[in-house]
């Protein structure tokens, strides 16, 4: 047993291979009862382990073999995480489908077939869609679940010539380095292709859009002094079921928002094609996907979501639990990330555009909202943009002289 406790089983599936792992199965007498599902450090059995190290072949030798009981395909580990959970957190799409089919595990809910609670959500919340956005990192995927011979044969042949390319003239080394950068190029392109497979599965099942934080903008609207109420934070939000029993939401950040707010366009339109009540979305800081959007610069989502235009203009109301709106998420730069044009200048005026963009589409009214420091959104964007107009002035004097030098040298 290793120090993270790993057994010997443990570290069999981390070969990728079938073979260590059935060998040391058909030593022992009965694997039901033996170590073979004893767990390490974090609570992983061999079946965790085998499932997020893309080893079908131990998962199929494990579970198809009826050496894993229906109790060990719910087991969670310390995280709350089952091996199915696990497979999706790095991007096993093989895995997935293939615990998914097994007897018991999806359950049939108001007519429809969804996974089994247990593989749903981890401890903290965090749902199995949420786990495969947030995880850019899916892993390198083991080859398209409809066709592996070819794609495996394609990825040999690749590196064969990137191989066998081996002139070594500076032309020839040249080569090499441009067929090693397009290999990478390759790679990512067909990881984020599987990965996207994956959530599209993911996001038919994914109903956590459903748990809505909803509050009365008329509450929440600020436009004087007067108004002094602060809106107070909870740490445990609660909902009444249809019995009228409260009982706690986990606060959690939605698929939805988690893809909205690093910019993956494709995740979005996915879940809104598939589930369009989920536009309405509040989040439990009371932010919907305009508000993120707005926060983190992603205009493509911002954008997307303004087409849909009913839905848009009862959104832009919307004020989250600091009272701003989404005006003023806009001009506040906490998720600001230096845009995307060069020179100080340039990335001030693409901020004054993003805000007076979004200013056309709000209420007259609305951008006068004030939030708990009793500021407009003009004030914030003020103030939050003091040091960039400070360096864009700057940039703009020193760029001048430049030029003024260039111009008096050529008249000379």
């Amino acid at each position: 047993m290793t120090v993270a406790k790993d057994t010997v089983f443990h570290l069999a599936v981390l070969s990728k291979k079938e073979e260590p792992l059935k060998q040391l199965l058909e030593r022992v007498e009965n694997p039901m009862l033996d170590s073979v599902f004893i767990t390490n450090a974090s609570g992983n059995t061999v079946l965790h382990e085998a499932a997020s190290n893309h080893n079908i072949t131990a998962v199929k030798l494990l579970v198809g073999c009826n050496y894993d009981t229906q109790e060990q395909l719910v087991k969670r580990n310390k995280l709350g995480q089952t091996p199915l959970f696990k497979a999706a957190s790095f991007g096993t799409t093989k895995v997935v489908k293939y615990l998914a089919s097994r007897p018991y595990q999806m359950i049939t809910y108001d007519n429809k077939q969804q996974l089994r609670d247990e593989h749903r959500t981890r401890n903290n919340g965090t749902s199995i869609l949420h786990a495969a956005v947030r995880g850019d990192h899916f892993g390198i995927p083991t080859g398209d679940d409809n066709n592996d011979g070819a794609n495996n044969i394609v990825e040999d042949d690749y590196d064969v010539k990137v191989g066998d390319s081996h002139s070594m003239d500076s032309h020839g080394r040249l080569i090499i380095s441009d067929w090693l950068s397009a290999g990478k190029i390759w790679k990512e392109k067909r990881k984020r292709k599987f990965a996207f497979e994956l959530a599209r599965k993911l996001i038919k099942k994914d109903d956590s859009w459903q748990k809505n934080y909803t509050k009365d903008t008329v509450e929440l609207y600020r436009s004087d002094d007067e108004q002094t109420e602060k809106l107070e934070n909870k740490e445990v939000i609660i909902e009444l079921d249809d019995d009228q029993e409260i009982r706690e939401i986990p606060i959690v950040e939605t698929p939805l928002l988690a893809a909205t707010k690093i910019g993956m366009i494709e995740i979005v339109k996915e879940i809104l094609k598939e589930h369009p009540q989920a536009l309405e979305h509040v989040s439990h800081k009371l932010q919907n996907i305009l508000h993120v959007a707005a926060s983190y610069r992603q205009r493509e989502v911002f954008e997307h979501v303004k087409k849909m235009q009913i839905p848009t203009s009862k959104l832009i109301l919307g004020i989250d639990e600091n009272s701003y709106t989404v005006l003023q998420h806009v001009a506040d730069t906490k998720n600001y990330n230096e845009g995307t044009r060069a020179g100080p200048a340039y990335r001030l005026q693409e901020e004054i555009e993003w805000f007076k963009s979004v200013e056309e589409i709000m209420p007259a009214y609305f951008t006068e909202h004030r939030d708990k420091k009793n500021r407009t959104a003009h004030k914030i964007f003020n103030e939050m943009h003091t040091d960039q107009l400070d360096k864009a002035q700057k940039w703009i004097k020193e760029t001048s002289q430049s030029c003024s030098a260039v111009a008096v040298l050529i008249a000379t």
